[in-house]
């Protein structure tokens, strides 16, 4: 699994702050790698966020891991 291969743990095991510091890395690799994107274009298209606003609320940070590692 991704997240296994991400941390060496399992989803289950991993914890928010893990999760996280994840999603910030890749964030920062985004924003460098696509300088003519604007920040909420690449939440938006990169799946960090979707059109539901209780989902981006409520969600866990490692489901949204999970949801942006998707190949």
């Amino acid at each position: 699994m991704l997240l296994e291969k991400a941390f060496g743990k399992k989803k289950e095991e991993m914890n928010r702050l893990d999760a996280n510091r994840q999603l910030l890395e890749m964030l920062k690799d985004l924003v460098e790698k696509n300088p003519e994107l604007r920040f909420g274009q690449i939440l938006a298209g990169y799946g960090f966020i979707i059109n539901d606003p209780q989902e981006n609320f409520y969600v866990e940070s490692t489901n949204i891991l999970a949801r942006v590692q998707k190949p």
